[in-house]
């Protein structure tokens, strides 16, 4: 399934409009430490070890 260009946007604008926070700030820290692993394994090198990462805030909407 594609997902056009205006969707995305509108889904962005309304996690912004709920949430209050600036989506485009976020950034998936565990993505990012895949993405290094992924990289070492690859080039044949041992991956460095990485610090335990911190869990999401809870947001409370009431």
């Amino acid at each position: 399934m594609q997902v056009s260009d205006e969707e995305v946007e509108a889904a962005v604008a309304l996690a912004g409009t709920l949430s209050g926070w600036d989506i485009n700030q976020m950034h998936d820290e565990y993505r990012q430490a895949l993405e290094k692993l992924i990289e070492a394994k690859t080039a044949g090198t041992r991956p460095e070890p990485v610090e335990a990462l911190s869990r999401p805030r809870r947001r409370s909407w009431t």
